[in-house]
């Protein structure tokens, strides 16, 4: 689980970084007085993807992280009841007591009571948990297709950012080129016209 989240994360910082590329060039354009507007609208659109992705990544990881705590906090309260009762049926089967073995009983009941306490806060924030994630589109039931829909939308935008990038160089490429020919024609224009004198 870890090995995919640190795929997808850095998925999506290397994809935020390309798009952070983009921008540049686009403002580079912009500034050349070229029209930018479809270029910035698909750069917002990947933002907006990959935003979502990184959400949906991270609700998901703290569900199974919770999930997880819940089924360690369970584990605690079944041994902490355990042990609790059968302390009391050392005490119930002693007829004098020492003060040991109450301090043990009543040391036992304290944890009980905490791994309660700790486990229905898990439960409950599971349940919370799975209001969020409802919320967000994702099912509980389906985590493992919700992640491989994740890691597929965050490959999907950086195969458009790397068209988006393509794009630009070679609009770029473009203007060099005219940018160059209009030089080399002025150039060629002021040789005509000292010659001509």
């Amino acid at each position: 689980m870890a090995n995919r989240d640190l795929e997808l994360a850095l998925k999506i910082k290397a994809t935020a970084e390309g798009l952070g590329e983009i921008r540049s060039t686009i403002k580079e354009l912009e500034n050349a007085g070229i029209e930018t507007e479809t270029w910035k609208a698909a750069v917002n659109e990947l933002d907006d993807t990959l935003a979502e992705v990184a959400r949906n990544d991270a609700l998901i990881e703290q569900f199974v992280k919770l999930k997880t705590e819940t089924t360690q906090s369970a584990d605690a309260l079944k041994q902490a009841q355990a042990q609790a009762q059968k302390l009391a049926v050392e005490l119930k089967n002693t007829e004098n007591p020492t003060k040991a073995q109450t301090a043990a009983f009543e040391k036992s009941r304290a944890a009980v009571v905490k791994s309660s306490t700790a486990y229905n806060q898990n439960r409950l924030a599971v349940q919370n948990m799975r209001g969020d994630l409802k919320t967000a589109g994702i099912e509980t039931r389906n985590l493992a297709a919700h992640q491989i829909a994740g890691n597929k939308a965050a490959a999907d935008a950086k195969a458009k950012a790397d068209l988006l990038t393509r794009g630009l160089q070679s609009q770029v490429t473009q203007l060099k080129a005219a940018s160059t020919a209009t030089v080399k024609q002025a150039a060629s224009h002021t040789e005509v016209t000292k010659t001509a004198k």
